[in-house]
């Protein structure tokens, strides 16, 4: 947050409109700054929405309204620019950005309660976004939303992929130069398997992006890949016997530092955080990397917090009174 090369936390307080700031420094400790928002502290963003090398804030409030709070130099933000969603009367549900017609400025995804449409909005670099375009998806959803944000189809246009649980339904929104989409539905599958989650990234190093869904009941998971994206006619998909159950939260990302994509999650059976060690070619291996006592849900993220190159696990114990750990990892897994 405040450009010295240390990475920081950030949590935000829905209910009291407040975020927290904890600078890390050097030596492991961390200097904490409360701000108090005017508006809802709802989904917040943390993006350089104005091309300043400075990060700013962007929540949303109630239906209608997205704010940016643009940072200071001083490490103060200033007064919030508000943007008024036209024609909208959905709850919003989530944020997303990305540059999505390639003049190098953020602009905006709104996902809404109703999961039927969201809204693309398009900035100007001034924390305002003057285009505001609609996307309907093609059939009314009922389940929990997932959003990626990435360039699935290596076209240089950056795309929206939407996946509704438990029954899956994979939409893809193509992107173009213009910040157009062209809505198609890639995949669905049954509920009857209780899927829990849907990941996105490369676990084959073959520079394409591949899908892995993963089970409630089930200790496997289905990695589709070799997807033909101009006509859908050729999707290879397999399944993969983990031998663990893993749940929300999950993140992908090269734990163990060998070049491969691992995946992270949590253990509803033991409490504990899982590693899914990918070997490059579709393949894991399940490690306990955080074992627990008691099988309790908890919030985790996963970064460097250190600056020695391994990615470390902080968890927030969200009590009476709240703590944050950190995990420190030492590459032993």
């Amino acid at each position: 947050m405040n450009n010295d090369l240390h990475n920081d936390i950030i949590i935000s307080s829905i209910q009291s409109n407040e975020v927290f700031i904890l600078y890390g420094h050097s030596n492991g400790n961390f200097e904490k700054q409360t701000l108090f928002l005017n508006t809802s502290a709802y989904s917040l963003l943390i993006v350089d929405i104005n091309n300043d090398k400075l990060l700013d804030f962007v929540t949303c409030e109630s239906y209608r309204y997205i704010h940016v709070y643009p940072r200071n130099s001083n490490c103060t933000y200033g007064s919030p620019i508000r943007t008024i969603l036209n024609n909208y009367r959905h709850k919003i549900f989530e944020l997303y950005t990305g540059d999505f017609n390639h003049d190098n400025i953020l602009d905006l995804v709104v996902t809404t309660v109703f999961q039927e449409q969201i809204y693309v909005l398009i900035g100007d670099g001034n924390g305002n976004f003057p285009i505001q375009n609609r996307i309907i998806i093609p059939m009314r959803q009922f389940g929990i939303p997932s959003f990626f944000i990435n360039d699935i189809n290596n076209d240089s246009h950056i795309d929206i992929i939407i996946t509704y649980l438990p029954q899956i339904y994979i939409f893809i929104c193509f992107g173009n130069v213009y910040g157009i989409f062209d809505i198609k539905m890639f995949y669905n599958l049954p509920d009857a398997l209780s899927p829990n989650s849907v990941i996105l990234n490369d676990f084959n190093n073959d520079g394409k992006l591949e899908f892995i869904i993963l089970y409630s009941y089930i200790n496997a998971i289905t990695l589709i890949n070799t997807i033909d994206y101009e006509n859908f006619n050729s999707v290879l998909e397999y399944s993969i016997n983990i031998y663990v159950n893993i749940q929300v939260p999950i993140y992908t990302t090269d734990f163990n530092g060998d070049g491969n994509q691992d995946i992270i999650g949590y253990n509803p059976e033991t409490g504990s955080i899982i590693a899914l060690l990918g070997n490059g070619y579709g393949s894991f291996k399940n490690e306990t990397i955080f074992p627990r006592e008691h099988s309790i849900e908890i919030p985790f993220v996963i970064n460097d917090m250190n600056n020695d190159n391994y990615k470390d696990i902080i968890i927030y114990n969200p009590n009476l009174n709240p703590t944050i750990e950190i995990i420190s990892h030492t590459n032993e897994c």
